[in-house]
């Protein structure tokens, strides 16, 4: 009786050890696939950035840009710190 017991433990832990492996091997896949889309994504905003910097006043534009994300930012920072955000 106790083998039998044993056989089904074995059997659980094999199973459930397989599940995890390939658990994990899923979760490592789709971490690659994000990193892999988020690099290609960079490099495609690069780009974009490079070659409007190229324009005339691009390099002023994305300036104005990134200020003006800068104090959105700022301000979401101080309406979440002050409490009303």
């Amino acid at each position: 009786r106790n083998n039998k017991y044993k056989r089904i433990v074995d059997l659980w832990i094999s199973q459930r050890n397989k599940f995890q492996w390939n658990w994990d091997c899923r979760l490592r896949l789709s971490i690659v696939e994000a990193s892999f889309t988020l690099l290609s994504a960079c490099a495609a905003v690069s780009e974009v950035l490079c070659k409007h910097a190229e324009r005339e006043n691009g390099l002023q534009d994305l300036m104005e840009i990134m200020i003006e994300s800068m104090m959105v930012a700022d301000r979401r920072e101080y309406l979440r710190e002050d409490g009303h955000g």
